[in-house]
């Protein structure tokens, strides 16, 4: 039944509405884990942007799976399949249906269309930290529709597929190890191996895991009052409490946390930055913004205007400067799931 909700949830959205999100422009072999956010509806590899469409502009007009260059000056069609948690390594794009019978399904297709594969009858749910999936080696992670959010892996021949842990509502897999929340009633953070060896609890308070880095992870705990984002490092020593805005995502890159506050339908969403001690909080953008990830040089991220409630795709550099704007029209974008 979980299942159903959640798929039957993203088509209710995506006739709703068409807008957008955006992954990541450098191509780091798959093993990188902001390859792809949000759901996944889109992601960024070279001079390509690949997304699912919903296309009514004429009756001849094809919805799917398409790859738009980042200026817009060319659209083709990969896939008639419409779906979510895209993400893309090297010539493969990996992704999880979405389709009104539910027959959902994990695929992947090569980025000229052809070779599309069927990995596992399963599906990919949602996470809490909007990761509920992730390519790394050989193997693609996420959290399993038929199996109550327990995580899984399928090897990206199709050829295995394994579970790991029970009832996880957000992980995040880096150097060997995944982080993640289990528990849906009082969440705690553990870590295990890859491939669920080692597995134990990594804090004994709650916390939601929002995101890991090179030397930290970030959560937030429900139960606490206040703005406080929490970071420890990564073997959960020297817990510390950030205030910040009240915020629905983040990402660490480079000695910063960059963020967008909490949604608000009367007040615009915008990016701040602070360093990861609490000090020397900025504003980077007045885009009213959806979604971020941190490339190597760039920040993406979706803004809205809301007199036209149309979507864009940009990117800035990290300190906000040289704001570029990504005209790929029709990708889809999720809110408030």
């Amino acid at each position: 039944m979980k299942r159903n909700k959640i798929f039957l949830m993203a088509l209710a959205i995506i006739l709703a509405a068409a807008l957008v999100n955006c992954g990541k422009a450098e191509d780091n072999g798959g093993s990188n884990p902001d390859a792809t956010v949000n759901l996944g509806a889109a992601a960024v590899q070279g001079e390509w942007v690949y997304h699912f469409k919903m296309d009514r502009s004429s009756a001849e007009a094809v919805s799917g799976l398409y790859k738009t260059r980042l200026d817009n000056s060319e659209s083709i069609l990969v896939s008639k399949d419409l779906g979510l948690f895209l993400t893309v390594e090297g010539d493969w794009i990996y992704y999880s249906t979405v389709t009104p019978d539910d027959t959902d399904s994990i695929y992947k297709v090569k980025t000229d269309g052809s070779g599309r594969t069927q990995l596992t009858d399963d599906a990919v749910l949602y996470s809490m930290s909007g990761k509920g999936f992730q390519l790394n080696g050989d193997w693609f992670y996420y959290l399993s529709a038929d199996d109550e959010r327990a995580l899984h892996r399928v090897k990206t021949d199709g050829s295995a597929e394994e579970s790991l842990a029970e009832s996880v509502m957000a992980f995040y897999v880096q150097d060997g190890w995944i982080y993640y929340t289990g528990g849906l009633e009082a969440p705690k953070l553990y870590k295990m191996k890859t491939d669920g060896s080692e597995n134990g609890q990594l804090l004994d308070e709650n916390g939601i895991l929002l995101d890991v880095s090179e030397e930290a992870i970030c959560f937030w705990d429900e139960y606490e009052s206040g703005n406080w984002i929490k970071r420890a490092d990564l073997d959960g020593s020297d817990v510390e409490k950030l205030e910040l805005d009240s915020i629905y995502l983040l990402k660490e890159k480079d000695g910063w946390i960059y963020y967008i506050t909490e949604p608000d339908p009367d007040a615009d969403n915008q990016i701040y930055r602070v360093k990861t001690d609490g000090s020397g909080k900025e504003k980077l953008t007045d885009d009213d913004s959806f979604f971020l990830t941190a490339g190597e040089d760039w920040i993406y991220y979706i803004s809205m205007d809301r007199d036209t409630g149309a979507f864009w795709l940009n990117r800035m550099k990290q300190d906000g400067s040289g704001t570029e704007n990504f005209k790929a029209e029709g990708i889809l974008v999720f809110l408030n799931w």
